[in-house]
């Protein structure tokens, strides 16, 4: 892999274009690039990497799968078309290891529930950045293993209160925390998933995109775990 094609504008194609620019990569903007220098890659070395509004997701797909190009879909909510050419991985989260525990919730979730004889009450908060004015898509799909309504999500995004549930000064301005807990019977249990920085989506992104590298002759639209999980 020596390509990557990125299309979007926000932090996250920004962390990606620098990130990968200084590991030697050659990124290239969408937007900008013209249809002919595109056809001029190498499509054997290159990989596209979609992480913007959606606006240009069905050009962008089309385009790269012309080209026998794979894809990495990283934005939450996009509508995802299973008639999609090509290679394209829907991943709306690139922490790997946050996504692997969602798939454990609802396990958890189901011990500590009425079928045990237990009936726990579940609870969910998250703290983000200021900036994240919504519930994340990640602490919506936490609360929904567990059984937690989305009106019932704790959203914290006061620094102060940051700082006092162990969000460091310095990852105020980045960050992601989610804190579940059941409660009953006396006991308390509580289950947290901390991310200060962006680094580890950048992590897990390139995890991906070399993935999609070293299988990109395969076809079809998958959820990310279902195509790791494929191997």
């Amino acid at each position: 892999m020596r390509n990557v094609i990125i299309a979007g504008k926000g932090n996250m194609a920004q962390l990606f274009t620098t990130e990968l620019q200084h590991m030697g990569y050659d990124v290239y903007d969408f937007e900008h690039l013209p249809d002919g220098y595109v056809a001029g890659l190498d499509s054997s070395e290159t990989v596209g990497l979609h992480v913007g509004s959606g606006k240009d997701l069905d050009r962008f797909v089309a385009r790269c799968a012309d080209l026998e190009i794979p894809v990495l879909q990283g934005s939450t909510g996009q509508k995802i078309d299973e008639a999609w050419p090509g290679l394209v991985v829907n991943a709306d989260n690139f922490a790997l290891p946050i996504l692997r525990v969602i798939q454990l919730l609802s396990k958890i979730a189901g011990s500590l529930g009425p079928s045990q004889g237990l009936n726990m009450k579940a609870g969910l908060a998250e703290s983000h950045q200021w900036s994240k004015k919504s519930v994340p898509g990640t602490a919506k799909r936490m609360a929904a293993a567990i059984g937690v309504e989305e009106s019932d999500i704790k959203s914290v995004r006061d620094p102060d209160l940051q700082m006092a549930m162990g969000v460091p000064a310095d990852a105020l301005d980045a960050h992601g925390h989610h804190f579940l807990t059941w409660t009953g019977f006396g006991v308390q249990i509580q289950l947290t998933t901390r991310i200060n920085g962006r680094g580890a989506y950048f992590e897990g992104g390139l995890h991906l995109l070399q993935i999609l590298h070293d299988r990109r002759h395969e076809r079809g639209v998958h959820d990310v775990l279902d195509f790791l999980d494929r191997k």
